[in-house]
């Protein structure tokens, strides 16, 4: 991509093929609604470092060919006493 005209073809094309492509339920792509990263895993680690005491319980979880940073997934069972 060699300018900003490009790149915002560019990111166009990305958006309509994955609509397209119908990401997820709904047309939604769960990796961007469920996770506080997205990208390449140096990337993901990046932020999370960065995040510092914010990202404690939150784990990097490869997923559909990228590493997403998430919250560890809490169960709903209750429990009585």
């Amino acid at each position: 991509i060699s300018g900003y005209a490009q790149l915002v073809a560019q990111r166009k094309a990305w958006i309509d093929q994955a609509l397209a492509a119908g990401m997820g339920q709904d047309g939604k792509d769960p990796r961007w609604s469920g996770g506080i990263a997205v990208g390449s895993f140096a990337f993901v680690e990046s932020v999370q470092h960065g995040l510092g005491y914010g990202a404690r319980g939150r784990t990097i979880v490869e997923y559909d060919g990228s590493c997403v940073l998430r919250e560890a997934e809490a169960g709903y069972a209750v429990i009585l006493p």
